[in-house]
């Protein structure tokens, strides 16, 4: 995944409890927010543990990327993301609006 992502120049951060990694984000820009000014938003990929989940470091999370897309004059795009779901609702409880609709598939492996 780093070798597709290298171009874009990510950002990630690591949310650790006792020193054991519980949670993360990886954000980077799209082609289209390079430029001046940027016209698009950075992808946001992230996520906690379930057992660590409700305990503020989604928050946490979700607050640093989104403070870093601002210091970068981004705007984040997640996604896609099922429009049920702990991450939907997680995602609006913190102000998030879905934009568009995909399709998603889920098959056991």
């Amino acid at each position: 995944m780093m070798y597709w992502l290298k171009p874009y120049h990510p950002t990630g951060f690591l949310a650790t409890l006792r020193e054991k990694p519980v949670g993360f984000t990886l954000l980077y820009p799209t082609r289209r927010a390079f430029g001046k000014p940027p016209t698009r938003a950075a992808r946001l990929w992230g996520g906690v543990l379930p057992d660590f989940r409700q305990q503020g470091g989604s928050k946490a999370l979700l607050g640093t990327a989104l403070r870093t897309a601002r210091e970068n004059a981004w705007g984040i795009s997640v996604g896609p993301v099922p429009q049920k779901g702990e991450a939907a609702e997680f995602l609006q409880a913190c102000g998030g609006a879905a934009r568009q609709r995909y399709t998603l598939y889920h098959a056991q492996l």
